[in-house]
């Protein structure tokens, strides 16, 4: 009965052991039993299952005691002599609460289950050789995790002067030994880019670097970001050949934790565990181009529940607050995006993303923002490389207790040597805690469902195919003609002064009860449209307001078509309800609240999409679903 029982438990999922350690000693064995009780998984019955077996004990007699105690039983001192049972030089090692016999392979399941995090119980096996006097008695003790127990990410930047000078290379080989020998706290490690100082130019620099991440290979899940000076020519973005030779998706191919790479190698993700659930990990290349952010998007939304870390080589300047980087950006087209452009596009939107790494600048910095979301987010600078002899090791780790609603950052160097340089693990600019409450933040991830919807992008319900827009105009100053339709272009336009301009948005299908639709009658807890606003004459802080549309459009609709354009009170709802002024004045991303809006479509009211009309007599456009960049195409996300 009890050995079913176990057997039946054995399919229950339970925490992984963390330890199991051999004790006491064998007995004089004058048979051919193997002196070894092994522990080996069961993966047929579930992983958190474990057989204990005594190898080669075939059909002998033979049981096994599970016990609480390695010291005593009830008064009786461990270990007992059990030569008065046959067993000569055979010891009682633990006290058994059950005795067990086993199967003729000479193993029992011990299903994980059983055990309480934290607990160990140990265990004796018993083989008595069929006609000789004598046996085999061994123990093992097994301890379970805590499956909440605290957990460290390890975060190395800008390795490069340790990789380029031979006499500064066991700085980082010090890092990646400490993440090696903290290998049951460290959940996750990443170098945060410029891996190496001189691109493709000089080989050794790519050799050094490899024997260094070399120690992290099936020890922790980790991951190495693009740096400017990883490009195969520093600064220059058009090639990283050498990069994902030595770091591209390849290297990471068949670890379970590794959740895919962008189709040119250059960006990645991965999934860990820690703390009692999983982290997802976003690893983006310096400047990410639009490309990558259409691609993380899409990884964001595919891991919907996930708590989620950015690391991006530049984001950040010095300071607190420090300021995003502003260098590389493509605002007047589809390119490169800047720390802002990041931030607007890739974390405001995306509840899951908590915090933000970075280096490239020496020094350090750190800034918080709430998103339109309500989400906290906090970003990261750290870079020694200003310090002597490269950076003198130095490194950051990242501490997570999802029973405190903390985070904990610390700065620490294996190789440092005292006087050498500044000492960053007593200074409180790089020793300190940030709020997150990691366990209320993925509560809240787990308790909602979000839909996102955008022109020719899959956000995780197919590839959206539904978005209407286009601007009109009354020509009266030369500009849009009355009777043109402008639904082909890649700007949606309005403006206030003589010449006057509608801008019309609509997403239609966003409703109903099919894959990827909001249910009819579901309370909307925000809704959010992101639309990016950049180019020559799109950055009026002005902007335009939002009124929901009561008549329908199309993009063929012209100025005259809508009767001398949409006349509010009547075509659309008098109020605004959403405006752009002060979002757009610096030409970025920005989310504008459109929650009632879209609570209105699915309690029932004809979703007919928005015109936009101009604050003031200056102009302002966002792009449009035709633009070429998907990244920066409007997108409307729900979330109930």
């Amino acid at each position: 009965m009890l050995m079913r029982f176990l057997c039946a438990a054995a399919l229950v999922a339970a925490p992984a052991i963390s330890q199991v350690e051999s004790f006491g000693r064998g007995c004089d064995v004058r048979s051919n039993v193997p002196p070894a009780l092994i522990v080996v998984p069961r993966p047929a019955l579930g992983s958190d299952t474990r057989a204990f077996v005594l190898p080669g004990a075939g059909a002998a007699p033979v049981a096994l005691l599970i016990g609480t105690s390695r010291t005593q039983w009830g008064a009786t001192r461990l270990p007992l002599r059990l030569d008065g049972f046959g067993l000569p030089g055979c010891e009682l090692l633990v006290a058994p609460d059950v005795m067990l016999g086993l199967g003729l392979d000479g193993s029992v399941l011990l299903p994980t289950s059983l055990l309480p995090a934290g607990a160990s119980i140990h265990l004796q096996g018993v083989v008595a050789a069929v006609g000789i006097p004598s046996g085999l008695s061994q123990g093992v003790s097994v301890s379970m995790p805590d499956p909440l127990a605290p957990f460290v990410v390890a975060v190395m930047p800008d390795t490069q002067f340790y990789s380029q000078r031979p006499e500064l290379f066991f700085h980082f080989e010090g890092q990646t030994d400490w993440v090696v020998r903290n290998r049951d706290q460290v959940r996750f490690a990443v170098q945060a880019g410029d891996v190496v100082q001189s691109g493709a130019r000089y080989p050794d620099e790519w050799v050094r670097a490899d024997r260094a991440i070399d120690r992290l290979d099936g020890v922790v899940p980790y991951t190495v970001a693009l740096g400017n000076h990883d490009m195969d020519v520093v600064g220059d973005k058009s090639s990283a050949q050498e990069f994902v030779r030595w770091f591209g998706p390849q290297r990471y191919a068949g670890q379970s934790w590794f959740g895919g790479a962008s189709a040119d190698g250059r960006n990645n993700f991965q999934i860990y565990e820690g703390g009692g659930g999983l982290w997802l990990h976003l690893c983006l290349e310096w400047r990410p181009g639009d490309e990558a952010i259409d691609w993380a998007q899409q990884v964001l939304a595919a891991h919907p529940h996930l708590p989620t870390i950015l690391t991006t080589h530049e984001h950040l300047g010095t300071g607190a607050p420090a300021p995003w980087r502003g260098g590389g950006a493509t605002r007047d087209g589809t390119g490169d995006n800047d720390g802002e452009q990041v931030h607007r596009k890739l974390v405001e939107p995306f509840p899951q993303v908590f915090l933000v790494l970075c280096g490239h600048v020496i020094g350090r910095g750190e800034r918080s923002d709430v998103t339109p979301l309500g989400e906290t987010v906090h970003a990261m600078l750290a870079d020694y490389q200003g310090d002597p002899n490269g950076g003198n090791g130095f490194f950051r780790t990242l501490r997570f207790d999802v029973r405190r609603p903390v985070l904990e950052v610390r700065s620490l160097s294996q190789t440092y040597v005292a006087g050498s340089g500044p000492d960053h693990r007593n200074d409180p600019a790089h020793n300190f805690d940030l709020p997150y409450d990691a366990a209320a933040h993925r509560a809240r991830l787990e308790g909602q469902q979000v839909r996102r919807f955008r022109e020719g992008q899959d956000l995780g319900a197919g590839v959206y195919v539904g978005c209407t827009d286009t601007h009109i105009g009354n020509g009266a100053g030369g500009g849009t003609l009355p009777g043109q339709s402008r639904g082909s272009d890649d700007l949606v336009w309005c403006d206030g002064d003589q010449d006057q301009n509608q801008g019309l948005l609509r997403f239609a299908g966003i409703v109903g009860a099919g894959p990827g639709q909001i249910p009819p009658g579901t309370q909307i807890r925000q809704a959010i449209l992101t639309v990016t606003s950049e180019g020559a004459n799109a950055q009026s802080p002005d902007g335009g307001s939002f009124h929901r549309m009561l008549v329908p459009f199309s993009e063929t609709s012209t100025w005259n078509s809508l009767g001398a354009g949409v006349q509010l009170g009547t075509e659309a709802v008098a109020t605004a309800e959403a405006t752009s002024a002060g979002l757009f004045a610096d030409r970025v991303t920005g989310s504008l609240d459109v929650t009632a809006s879209v609570q209105a479509w699915v309690d029932g009211a004809p979703n007919l999409g928005w015109v936009i009309v101009a604050n003031s007599s200056n102009g302002w456009a966002f792009r449009s679903s035709e633009w070429a960049g998907v990244a920066e195409r409007p997108m409307l996300t729900v979330v109930w």
